[in-house]
C-alpha cells in the first residue's frame, strides 16, 4: 500500500517535469497537452485506487495462485506486448481495475529480471473517454527504428456517449491506434498524436466486420508486417498489413494472409506469426483451446500455406497466447482463465515457456530454465515398481509443488498420480495414462499409437487452483484451473492391471 502510493507520487512529480514530450509533439499546444495529461494522470490514479482497495480482498483468497503471475487484484485476461528492454522482461494485460470480470479495458503492466519474479508497474493504457474510447483491447509491441517500444492496440469506441452495453460495441468500427513511452523504464505511456493509425474507412481492403482487431507486428527479410483478426461475410480471416516507413505510422493493406469458414473457425482471436527453422507457424485463439497451424509463408503473395494443424495446451483453460522472442529463444506467454467469481481477483499467466518443435514440426512448449528458481524445498525423492497398488508420498504435501514423474518399463494399461489428494473425502485431481489416452481430470488426449508402453516423463506444477502439466518435455501440454478442498494437499501414485518403474521427485515452491 505504502509502496503504490510513493509511486503514484513519483508519478504526479514526472507528470509536471516533462512536458516537452507533449509540448513538441506535432504543435500540440500547451492547454491540450496539460488537458491530456491530467486525463491520464487521473484515470490511472482512480484505478490504483481502486486496485489498492480490492487488494484487500483478493490476498485473503486461499485458493489464489502464489507464483503464477496475477495482478494485485481484479479483473486479467490475454497477455499483450510481451518485449525485453533495458534489462528487464515486460508483460501488458488486458485489466479491469475496478472488478473482478471482464469491463473497462486497460492495459495493466509488470516487469521481471528473470520470467519468474514480477513486479507490479502501474496501468499503462486505460481507456481514453473525452476521445470516445470505452476500451483498449489487445496487441503487441514493437521496437521502432530509434530501437524504442512502441504499442499498437485496439481502440473500441463508445456505441454512443456513455453507453456502455457490451451487445453494442462489436457493432462500431474498431480502430488500430499506438501509444509511446515517456521514459525508459517504460513507466508512463502517451497515446500517439497521429492516431488512429488504421480504421475501417483508411485502411485499403475490404469491408471487413467492425469486430477487426489484436494486431500482431513481425519482420521477415527487412521488411515489417502486420495481422489482424477479422470477419467477412462467412469467412473468419487473417488480414496482412505491411509498414510504409520507419516510423510504423502508415500502412499498406497487402491481402489475406489465411482464412477459413467461420463454420470452421469463429474468429482468429490473438494471431501469432513466427518463423522456427524452416517453417513458419501460425497460432490463434478462437473461443476454444489455442490451436496452430505450421506452413509456408509465401512473402511475395502475402500468403500462408499450411500443411499440419495442432495444439498448443490440450484445455480451455489455456487462452489468448502471445510470443516473444529472447535472443536465441522463442517464448510463449498464455492467459489462464475460468476461475471463481467474487474473490477479488480473476485470471492468472501461465509460467512462461520455451517453444521449440521435434522432427516431424509439431510445436514443443515447456516451462523456461528459470522456474527451476522457485524450487525452495525437496519434500522428497522415491524409486519404486508401482505394481496394482496406491502408493503414498508421506512426506510430499502441499498445494504449490513441482513434481516430476518417469514411469519405465511399463506394463500396465493405467498408471499416474492423484494430486490434491484429500483421504477424508477421497477428492483430488486425477493425472494418467489410461489405454494410450493422456487424461488430467476431464480432459482426455489420445496419444500416438506407437507410445504405448514407451517410457513416459510428467512435469507437474500445482499452485492452488491452477496446475500445469507436461507429458514427455512438453510434447503435451495441459493447463488445468481445478479447486483442491481444504485438506486435500496429498499425494498418491498408482498402478491398476500391470505394473510400472516410478521415479518421482517433489519439490515445494515459492517465490
Amino acid at each position: 500500500m505504502k509502496k503504490n502510493f510513493i509511486v503514484k507520487i513519483l508519478l504526479l512529480l514526472f507528470l509536471f517535469n516533462n512536458f516537452s514530450f507533449a509540448l513538441n509533439n506535432d504543435g500540440i499546444g500547451l492547454d491540450d497537452a496539460l488537458s491530456g495529461l491530467l486525463l491520464r494522470e487521473k484515470s490511472i490514479i482512480q484505478a490504483e485506487k481502486s486496485l489498492d482497495n480490492a487488494t484487500k480482498k483478493a490476498v485473503k483468497d486461499v485458493n489464489r495462485p502464489a507464483y503464477h503471475f496475477t495482478p494485485p487484484a481484479n479483473w486479467m485476461n490475454d497477455i499483450n506486448g510481451p518485449i525485453y528492454y533495458n534489462g528487464y522482461y515486460h508483460i501488458f494485460y488486458q485489466h479491469n481495475p475496478y472488478n473482478d470480470f471482464w469491463q473497462h479495458m486497460h492495459w495493466g503492466h509488470a516487469k521481471s529480471p528473470d520470467l519468474i519474479h514480477w513486479q507490479h508497474l502501474p496501468i499503462a493504457l486505460w481507456p481514453s473517454y473525452d476521445k470516445g474510447e470505452l476500451h483498449c483491447f489487445s496487441g503487441c509491441t514493437i521496437f521502432d527504428a530509434k530501437g524504442i517500444p512502441m504499442i499498437f492496440y485496439t481502440k473500441v469506441t463508445y456505441p454512443e456517449p456513455q453507453d456502455e452495453s457490451p451487445f453494442l460495441w462489436p457493432l462500431i468500427a474498431h480502430e488500430q491506434w499506438a501509444a509511446t513511452p515517456e521514459d525508459n523504464d517504460l513507466i508512463l505511456w502517451q497515446k500517439h498524436p497521429a492516431n488512429p493509425i488504421m480504421t475501417l474507412e483508411t485502411h485499403g481492403g475490404p469491408p471487413f466486420e467492425p469486430n477487426w482487431r489484436d494486431p500482431f507486428i513481425f519482420q521477415e527479410m527487412g521488411r515489417t508486417f502486420m495481422l489482424l483478426g477479422a470477419n467477412i461475410d462467412d469467412r473468419a480471416t487473417v488480414p496482412i498489413y505491411e509498414a510504409k516507413n520507419n516510423n510504423l505510422l502508415k500502412w499498406e493493406y497487402k491481402g489475406i494472409l489465411y482464412e477459413e469458414p467461420r463454420a470452421n473457425t469463429f474468429f482468429f482471436e490473438c494471431p501469432n506469426f513466427f518463423k522456427l527453422g524452416d517453417k513458419w507457424y501460425l497460432i490463434y485463439s478462437a473461443h476454444k483451446p489455442v490451436e496452430y497451424y505450421s506452413g509456408k509463408f509465401d512473402i511475395d503473395n502475402f500468403k500462408f500455406i499450411p500443411d499440419k494443424k495442432g495444439l498448443i495446451d490440450y484445455s480451455s483453460n489455456f487462452y489468448a497466447s502471445n510470443i516473444m522472442k529472447d535472443k536465441d529463444r522463442l517464448l510463449l506467454y498464455g492467459w489462464i482463465k475460468d476461475f471463481k467469481e467474487n474473490m477479488g481477483w480473476n485470471g492468472a499467466m501461465i509460467i512462461p515457456r520455451n517453444i521449440t518443435k521435434n522432427i516431424s514440426g509439431q510445436l514443443i512448449t515447456y516451462p523456461v530454465e528459470a522456474a527451476k528458481a522457485l524450487r525452495k524445498t525437496q519434500l522428497g525423492a522415491y524409486k519404486f515398481k508401482a505394481d496394482n497398488k496406491n502408493y503414498i508420498l508421506d512426506k510430499a504435501i502441499g498445494k504449490n509443488l513441482e513434481i516430476e514423474i518417469t514411469f519405465k518399463n511399463i506394463k500396465s494399461n493405467h498408471f499416474g498420480i492423484t494430486v490434491f489428494r484429500d483421504k477424508e473425502n477421497q477428492s483430488g485431481l486425477t493425472i494418467s495414462i489410461h489405454n494410450n489416452i493422456f487424461i488430467v481430470g476431464d480432459i482426455e488426449v489420445p496419444l500416438q499409437h506407437n507410445a504405448a508402453f514407451e517410457e513416459k516423463t510428467l512435469n507437474i506444477y500445482l499452485d492452488n487452483s491452477v496446475t500445469e502439466v507436461f507429458l514427455n518435455k512438453g510434447e503435451y501440454a495441459i493447463t488445468k484451473v481445478y479447486y483442491p478442498s481444504e485438506n486435500g494437499s496429498g499425494l498418491l501414485i498408482f498402478s491398476h492391471k500391470g505394473s510400472v518403474d516410478t521415479d518421482v521427485s517433489v519439490w515445494k515452491l515459492g517465490l
